[in-house]
């Protein structure tokens, strides 16, 4: 399952220039832009800000721990309306980003 969802992810790279007239440098640049939003995802600490505060509709750090976390849920890759729209948004989700934007900028809020 994993095997396959890998492949199917990281094969876009692969066809991507000969399915999509786009100039290479683009292609480029938008690989260069998945890894670093990709390490900023990964990286445990969330950069949002008050971008992020909750209802916004943009997935951050701690929407995509969560996805690990538990797996079932939060699936959604930029946007969490999605996720929230398919009632596939974890529970506690907005209760866990409130209190780690409020740790990133050092007021605590539980």
């Amino acid at each position: 399952d994993r095997l396959v969802d890998n492949l199917f992810l990281q094969s876009y790279w692969l066809v991507a220039h000969f399915l999509i007239p786009i100039a290479p440098a683009a292609l480029f640049a938008h690989k260069i832009y998945d890894q670093i939003t990709g390490v900023i995802g990964h990286s445990g600490y969330e950069h949002g800000g008050r971008w992020c505060w909750p209802p916004s509709p943009l997935v951050g750090v701690t929407h995509h721990d969560q996805h690990h976390q538990f797996f079932r849920c939060n699936y959604a890759t930029h946007f969490s309306w999605w996720d929230r729209m398919m009632g596939t948004l974890h529970p506690d989700h907005d209760r866990v980003l409130k209190a780690n934007l409020s740790r990133s900028r050092g007021t605590e809020v539980l």
